[in-house]
């Protein structure tokens, strides 16, 4: 619009959307210099890799059995936000670690440790029902019940997973109610 009424400024607009279009000059009727194809951008090569880097990450992660699961939890996922979680500089690192562990289902549980035969039993330890799962361990296990209400206290609201490990307000509480447990404490060796 800035280009209106001003001579040459019209034919120039006119070229420039022939080009755009594929319609440019002839090849033999440019000078030398402008017969050469145009240098390609290093960094537009870069940005354009690691873009079908990303999406090809995103696809293989969003069909795999973890991807599924975690996408249950946050449905942006994978994504910087849930690095950002775990990132608090508030949290000690095995307790982040313990975090993407829970998130991910792949955590130092009876239920998970026995597919291994790590342990005898996929049994809870303290309260005995018949699988320690994630869910159970943070949301349903009678022992670990008061601990669950002091962060339901604090966080003014039911738990379900999707908040515990996804909401930046329920980390700190999250990080209080894994130390409190004391539950990973026998298995640091396993984390590590």
């Amino acid at each position: 619009m800035g280009h209106v009424g001003i001579d040459g400024n019209e034919l120039i607009d006119k070229e420039a959307k022939k080009a755009a279009k594929g319609e440019s000059s002839n090849m033999k009727l440019l000078p030398h210099i402008l017969r050469k194809g145009l240098k390609i951008s290093a960094s537009a090569l870069k940005q354009g890799h690691n873009k079908r880097i990303m999406d090809n990450w995103c696809n293989t992660w969003g069909n795999a059995p973890r991807g599924k699961r975690d996408h249950q939890l946050d449905d942006s996922s994978p994504s910087k936000s849930f690095l950002n979680l775990i990132s608090n500089p508030k949290l000690p690192r095995q307790v982040s670690s313990l975090i993407s562990q829970l998130q991910t289902a792949h955590i130092p549980l009876n239920s998970y440790l026995h597919k291994f035969k790590r342990v005898d039993s996929p049994r809870c330890p303290v309260c005995g029902e018949k699988e320690e799962s994630v869910e159970h361990y943070l949301l349903r296990c009678p022992v670990y019940a008061h601990e669950r209400w002091a962060m339901e206290e604090f966080l003014k609201r039911k738990l379900d997973l999707k908040m515990l490990l996804g909401d930046h307000k329920a980390t700190l509480m999250l990080k209080n109610y894994i130390e409190a447990m004391h539950r990973f404490d026998q298995q640091n060796d396993w984390i590590r």
